[in-house]
């Protein structure tokens, strides 16, 4: 990750976040055994911090740090104290003003993995299983490793956005 974000400077957004998002399901597959939430919820507080960071840096200068923090959202008078407080990018990334203006759904809008979605999800795919494989979504209901189940207790609309569509 270091050197994504290193190299994360001069591109955009949604180009380090694909990359990043990329390695994030890869590491999400390795360790797909592992369900411990409080772990991933941590490596994504810190990635988005990393993130906010490269934006604070892209900035550079104190009015356009100013103009853009108004831009989203930021009264005028907290903009221009932030912009100008002279502490560095990796505190102003945790600060509350970078936490407003780039709140966790303007991440998951741009496209962003989150690794404790990914948990939550694979532990939604594996309850009611008996054997330990994920359930995969078919039309006909959801496969377990031992034959399909009918009769989930989640609304279909909310099933198919947590578990992986499969084309066969």
């Amino acid at each position: 990750l270091r050197v994504l974000f290193r190299r994360a400077r001069g591109t955009t957004l949604k180009s380090t976040i694909l990359k990043v998002s990329q390695l994030l399901m890869g590491w999400r597959a390795y360790f797909a055994a592992d369900t411990r939430v409080e772990i991933y919820r941590k490596i994504d507080t810190h990635i988005k911090r990393h993130l906010r960071k490269a934006i604070w840096i892209a900035w550079k200068r104190p009015k356009t740090r100013e103009a853009a923090l108004i831009k989203r959202g930021l009264d005028q008078e907290r903009a221009w104290k932030s912009s100008v407080n002279g502490r560095g990018a990796w505190w102003n990334a945790g600060a509350l003003h970078m936490l407003h203006a780039f709140n966790n759904s303007y991440f998951r809008r741009l496209g962003l993995y989150s690794q404790e979605l990914g948990c939550w999800r694979l532990s939604l795919e594996t309850a009611g299983c008996r054997t330990a494989r994920p359930k995969i979504y078919f039309t006909g209901g959801l496969w377990c490793g031992r034959g399909y189940l009918r009769g989930n207790s989640l609304p279909d609309n909310l099933l198919r956005s947590l578990i992986v569509k499969v084309r066969v």
